[in-house]
């Protein structure tokens, strides 16, 4: 993508670039999977945003894009730039939906659509347009406003493919940063708009690296996210040690951090009950290829020692409630230490040395008869898991009757 280049600067051993194209060239080199961050940003309900075509009419400026290059940026002339892969740390919001209507005005000339009503059609046909209805801001009134004329007899979808060709959208372009800029610079951005909740920055982290392949996890090891058909197998039906929702595992992450037992709302993909920000200092030293793997390694390791202990165990321990309370519980007992892996591994032997350690038949006895009038079974799930876990690992175990029965 070439860009037209107003200013550069070099610190240390990074660049930083200001430069503007047409906002059309911008919609052609975005990558197929911009977008698809389920885990990772999710896109939100934005009344205001959800007009930015009027801007674009009006031909007003949109805030500045942050991006960041995975390579060196290539010099034309002392004005002129080109960059080739990207990732977006501020601007989601608005790409998208730039995006949308122009993936929108792709399918109508493609297919020839007449009206919104063979457009809707058309849309209702595969994957990706059911993607697109489900969005808030993908409604019938802008499916018909697409094939609306105006004086001129000029059809909307065609004013605005040539709005876009006209349209100049700047960028603020860094290249050469690390892996700890980029995480700080994620949460900078995005605490400028909005407070950030811890899950939205973990969500952001873990995906950098997830994506990126930056990862070097045992071949036995799959994190599935909600997109692919394993997902819900693993959810829903049997599961293989090592198998395990990308959620599942975020989750288990927070918890540990946090020392408490957190929760998936599974209405907003990830969300946690607790939106108390944690510093960007703090996560990065969490957030290296190095730690991340290991967590996850030995996320497994006790999946793979309770699987010998009966097959009952592989359910229940891929279930998001018993993730978050078992890990809740090993970053309670270690509090400071939650990034020494030697006492990690000694909490851990402490509890997949005892034969059979949750004692699931009772576990399930204890399940089954919690009181009806409990409106939030996962929370009471998660809670006795932590409680029980926190008995094996300080010598003081207790049973799961008492557990599920805790008085908070």
């Amino acid at each position: 993508m070439e860009l037209y280049l107003y200013e550069h600067k070099t610190i240390e051993n990074r660049s930083w670039f200001l430069a503007k194209c047409n906002l059309a060239l911008y919609m052609e080199n975005l990558r197929k999977d911009f977008f698809d961050f389920e885990i990772q940003r999710r896109i939100v309900k934005n009344v205001y945003l959800d007009g930015i075509l009027h801007t674009i009419e009006l031909g007003d400026p949109m805030p500045v894009i942050t991006l960041t290059v995975d390579g060196e940026v290539k010099t034309r002339d002392d004005r002129h730039i080109n960059i080739s892969k990207f990732d977006i740390l501020d601007g989601l919001q608005r790409t998208y939906r730039l995006w949308v209507v122009w993936r929108l005005i792709e399918i109508v000339n493609s297919s020839n659509c007449k009206n919104y009503k063979e457009l809707l059609t058309q849309l209702k046909s595969d994957e990706e347009g059911i993607m697109l209805l489900d969005l808030d801001f993908v409604s019938v009134k802008l499916l018909k406003r697409l094939f609306e004329k105006d004086n001129d007899e000029v059809i909307y979808k065609d004013k605005l493919h040539s709005l876009y060709a006209q349209y100049d959208i700047y960028f603020a372009i860094w290249d050469g940063l690390s892996d700890d800029d980029i995480i700080k610079k994620m949460l900078i951005l995005n605490a400028g708009q909005r407070s950030v909740s811890s899950v939205h920055q973990f969500e952001l982290l873990f995906l950098h690296f997830f994506d990126d392949n930056k990862l070097t996890l045992d071949r036995n090891i799959h994190l599935y996210r909600e997109k692919q058909k394993e997902y819900f197998r693993i959810k829903r039906g049997p599961r293989n040690a090592g198998e395990y929702a990308l959620a599942s595992i975020i989750i288990a992450l927070q918890s540990y951090v946090e020392g408490k037992p957190l929760r998936v709302d599974p209405s907003n993909k990830v969300k946690f009950e607790d939106d108390t920000p944690v510093e960007g200092d703090e996560l990065t030293r969490y957030f290296n290829a190095d730690f991340l793997n290991c967590f996850i390694q030995r996320v497994y390791n006790i999946d793979l020692q309770l699987k010998v202990k009966g097959a009952s165990y592989e359910m229940w321990y891929g279930k998001d409630t018993t993730l978050s309370g078992v890990f809740a519980a090993l970053g309670a007992f270690l509090r400071d230490n939650t990034l020494n892996l030697a006492m990690l591994d000694d909490a851990i032997q402490e509890i997949t040395d005892i034969h059979d350690p949750f004692l699931l038949g009772e576990f399930d006895e204890a399940y089954s008869n919690l009181s009806s009038v409990r409106v939030n079974v996962g929370k009471v799930l998660r809670e006795a898991v932590f409680e029980y876990t926190k008995g094996l690992l300080t010598g003081n175990r207790i049973d799961w009757y008492q557990a599920f029965n805790m008085e908070k």
